[in-house]
């Protein structure tokens, strides 16, 4: 069975105040569907809690943060439906480490026929480029990732490596508090995925990627760039 989308959420907070609550809208997933929560806030000190759902009997597992000083923010979290067929709604929350306050986003993804390894193999680099790579083991896989950007750089239309598909965007660059990507792309021969943005230039990111593999296959990879720069 090939992995396909079901169905992708966005949710963007409305204000800046922390700690803070998001919720989904609601939605009605089927039995075996993989569940992925990416999200990011505006500043590390700003922490995220693990995802909540009204239903579904999920457990979360934590896949990959950061909480490194002057970035972003942000966490990738799985979990697998194990009572579909009802709706059910998701929640995330920011936790208040230092902060004042602080903006901050989600996205939810609905894959069919895919897995993730549990553990699955991660990797931290420092660096100064726009994207990073991923190398995935499996065929026909997805690299699904977010990308948040500390200096909040107006975003214009970016520009995705490799054909990403962006499923999310929370542009709060007019206050220079952040902007948040979210994206995915198909990964169709096992090997080096290269993944990120190309465009906007002048970021200082944090740039989390996990590969999604058709069920049955195994070695799911991580990997996470945060990107060298001055914040605001």
């Amino acid at each position: 069975m090939a992995i396909a989308l079901a169905g992708s959420l966005n949710v963007n907070s409305l204000a800046n105040t922390l700690p803070g609550t998001i919720t989904s809208t609601s939605f009605t997933p089927a039995t075996g569907e993989l569940i992925v929560v990416k999200a990011v806030t505006e500043d590390s000190q700003a922490g995220l809690s693990d995802p909540s759902a009204t239903g579904g009997g999920i457990t979360w597992i934590k896949r990959q943060e950061n909480t490194v000083s002057s970035s972003c923010s942000a966490g990738i979290w799985t979990g697998v439906v194990n009572a579909g067929g009802s709706a059910i709604t998701i929640s995330i929350s920011t936790i208040s480490a230092g902060a004042l306050n602080a903006w901050f986003s989600m996205v939810i993804e609905r894959w069919t026929g895919a897995q993730v390894d549990a553990p699955p193999t991660v990797a931290s680099v420092l660096g100064g480029s726009s994207t990073s790579t991923i190398t995935t083991s499996g065929t026909n896989s997805i690299v699904s990732y977010l990308d948040g950007d500390w200096n909040a750089t107006a975003p214009g239309t970016p520009v995705y490596a490799s054909s990403a598909t962006q499923d999310g965007l929370h542009d709060k660059s007019a206050t220079t508090s952040y902007v948040a990507y979210y994206a995915y792309q198909n990964a169709a021969i096992a090997g080096v995925q290269t993944f990120g943005l190309t465009s906007p230039v002048g970021r200082k990111d944090i740039l989390i990627g996990i590969e999604i593999q058709v069920s049955g296959t195994a070695n799911a990879t991580i990997r996470k760039l945060m990107l060298g720069g001055v914040g605001s």
